[in-house]
Protein backbone atom coordinates (compact mmCIF):
# COMPACT_ATOMS: atom_id res chain seq x y z
CA UNK A 1 0.00 0.00 0.00
CA UNK A 2 2.65 2.39 0.90
CA UNK A 3 4.73 1.98 -2.68
CA UNK A 4 1.28 2.43 -4.33
CA UNK A 5 0.85 5.54 -2.56
CA UNK A 6 4.50 6.68 -3.39
CA UNK A 7 4.14 6.27 -6.95
CA UNK A 8 0.97 8.15 -7.11
CA UNK A 9 2.78 11.31 -5.02
CA UNK A 10 5.77 11.04 -7.12
CA UNK A 11 3.83 10.55 -10.32
CA UNK A 12 1.21 13.68 -9.17
CA UNK A 13 3.89 15.82 -8.22
CA UNK A 14 5.89 14.87 -11.64
CA UNK A 15 3.32 15.67 -13.86
CA UNK A 16 2.70 19.34 -12.59
CA UNK A 17 6.20 20.32 -13.73
CA UNK A 18 5.33 19.21 -17.56
CA UNK A 19 6.16 22.03 -20.00
CA UNK A 20 3.62 22.96 -22.89
CA UNK A 21 6.27 22.12 -26.01
CA UNK A 22 5.41 22.66 -29.56
CA UNK A 23 3.51 19.81 -31.78
CA UNK A 24 5.68 20.09 -34.98
CA UNK A 25 8.41 19.15 -33.01
CA UNK A 26 7.70 15.82 -30.48
CA UNK A 27 9.47 16.11 -27.44
CA UNK A 28 8.66 12.70 -25.27
CA UNK A 29 10.73 9.83 -24.61
CA UNK A 30 9.13 6.38 -23.94
CA UNK A 31 9.86 4.51 -21.36
CA UNK A 32 9.39 0.73 -20.49
CA UNK A 33 10.42 -1.32 -17.39
CA UNK A 34 9.92 -4.74 -16.06
CA UNK A 35 11.12 -6.53 -12.56
CA UNK A 36 12.28 -10.32 -12.29
CA UNK A 37 12.21 -12.22 -9.18
CA UNK A 38 13.75 -15.68 -9.08
CA UNK A 39 15.92 -17.81 -6.60
CA UNK A 40 18.84 -15.68 -7.02
CA UNK A 41 17.41 -12.70 -6.36
CA UNK A 42 15.60 -9.49 -7.47
CA UNK A 43 16.11 -6.95 -10.11
CA UNK A 44 15.21 -4.81 -12.42
CA UNK A 45 15.46 -3.34 -16.35
CA UNK A 46 14.65 -0.04 -17.62
CA UNK A 47 14.54 1.36 -21.72
CA UNK A 48 14.60 4.67 -22.13
CA UNK A 49 14.25 5.77 -26.00
CA UNK A 50 14.78 9.36 -26.69
CA UNK A 51 12.64 11.45 -29.03
CA UNK A 52 16.19 11.21 -31.23
CA UNK A 53 16.09 7.38 -31.08
CA UNK A 54 18.89 7.39 -28.46
CA UNK A 55 18.51 3.77 -26.37
CA UNK A 56 19.30 3.94 -22.90
CA UNK A 57 19.44 0.63 -21.03
CA UNK A 58 19.95 -0.01 -17.14
CA UNK A 59 19.77 -3.10 -15.04
CA UNK A 60 19.41 -2.75 -11.06
CA UNK A 61 20.04 -5.37 -8.67
CA UNK A 62 17.09 -5.32 -5.70
CA UNK A 63 19.10 -6.27 -2.15
CA UNK A 64 15.99 -6.54 0.07
CA UNK A 65 13.40 -9.52 -0.02
CA UNK A 66 10.46 -8.37 -2.15
CA UNK A 67 7.17 -9.88 -3.68
CA UNK A 68 6.60 -9.46 -7.51
CA UNK A 69 4.78 -6.50 -7.60
CA UNK A 70 7.06 -4.68 -4.85
CA UNK A 71 9.81 -5.40 -7.83
CA UNK A 72 7.80 -3.78 -10.48
CA UNK A 73 6.88 -1.10 -8.50
CA UNK A 74 10.91 -0.47 -7.51
CA UNK A 75 11.27 -0.91 -11.11
CA UNK A 76 8.99 1.93 -12.00
CA UNK A 77 9.88 4.13 -9.43
CA UNK A 78 13.81 3.57 -10.16
CA UNK A 79 12.94 4.41 -13.48
CA UNK A 80 11.01 7.67 -12.67
CA UNK A 81 13.73 9.09 -10.86
CA UNK A 82 16.05 8.03 -13.82
CA UNK A 83 14.17 10.36 -16.16
CA UNK A 84 14.01 13.12 -13.60
CA UNK A 85 17.70 13.15 -13.50
CA UNK A 86 18.38 12.89 -17.11
CA UNK A 87 15.75 16.20 -17.18
CA UNK A 88 12.99 14.13 -19.53
CA UNK A 89 10.02 16.43 -19.77
CA UNK A 90 7.82 14.42 -21.11
CA UNK A 91 7.55 10.52 -21.18
CA UNK A 92 5.32 7.46 -22.10
CA UNK A 93 5.71 4.84 -19.36
CA UNK A 94 4.94 1.02 -20.10
CA UNK A 95 5.32 -2.05 -17.97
Amino acid sequence: MIKSQVLANFIAEWTDMQALVSADRPEHWVMYFDGFLNLDGAGAGIFFISPFRDHLRYVLRIHFLASNNAVEYEACLHGLRIAVELGVKRLLVYA
